[in-house]
């Protein structure tokens, strides 16, 4: 006969055992959702990237993830809405994930495989696998949750303030102002830059950042016909100039 001491020893170590497991599938399961902890930081290089179905999306796979924005209209109220939202996502994340976007109307293989039946719609893939979808148009608040609840990501996802645009090295520049032109077309970022001087008070300084190369022929120009104080930050990738009010 098997003695008590051996039968208890036994039944410990079945608890054990049954701890263990439960343990190792818990493990599994977040590892398969990747519980990824993004810095209350922001980075102006995080950015949503548009693509097609010709792109493959692992090709902007991350180390954490991929979230997936799709929709029909981009420039529609909740187009505009969640874009600004994911933007924000993009940037106090990077660069641990990245965020893409995806016109449902030219992708049609993409809706199929994915069994998307309206838009817009947020989803996030970890290994190439989709783990969470959210339908409809999403306010800060709502993302939030969702990221925390069901991708798994400790984030207190937040509205950035215009500081946040401003690219980490030239937020030790003193100015008053900020007209944050990347992606616009010139000269329509300088003249809403000198509308904003133009509210400010003599001597501030409104900080302008381009990415259009027209901006170094237009603030020569703008320098001449103003006779505002135009100091060249850069003229690189980004076109960055500090206007001083005269």
């Amino acid at each position: 006969m098997i003695s008590s001491r051996t039968a208890l020893f036994f039944s410990l170590f079945s608890i054990a055992l049954v701890a263990l497991v439960l343990i190792l599938d818990l493990q599994s399961k977040r590892d398969a959702t990747s519980v990824l902890a993004c810095n209350e930081h922001l980075n102006p290089d995080g950015k949503i990237i548009h693509i097609d179905e010709n792109k493959a999306l692992q090709d902007y796979s991350a180390k954490a993830g991929l979230f997936v924005f799709v929709d029909s209209s981009f420039g529609s109220g909740p187009g505009r809405m969640m874009t600004q939202v994911l933007e924000s996502l993009a940037m106090q994340c990077y660069p641990n994930i990245s965020v893409v976007a995806l016109n449902i109307e030219s992708n049609e293989k993409f809706q199929r495989k994915y069994d998307i039946k309206g838009v817009p719609v947020l989803m996030y893939f970890v290994a190439n696998k989709e783990v969470a979808r959210i339908t409809g148009a999403q306010d800060y608040v709502k993302v939030g949750r969702w990221l925390n609840e069901e991708a798994h990501i400790q984030l207190q996802l937040r509205q950035p303030t215009e500081m946040d645009y401003v690219p980490l090295k030239y937020r030790h520049l003193e100015f008053d102002g900020i007209m944050d032109a990347r992606g616009v077309n010139q000269p329509k970022g300088l003249i809403e830059a000198n509308k904003k001087l133009k509210s400010l008070g003599k001597g501030k300084a409104v900080l302008l950042i381009g990415t259009d190369p027209g901006l170094v022929k237009d603030m020569k120009a703008y320098a001449v016909q103003t006779g505002n104080n135009v100091a060249i930050i850069d003229e690189d990738k980004l076109f960055v100039y500090l206007v001083e009010k005269k």
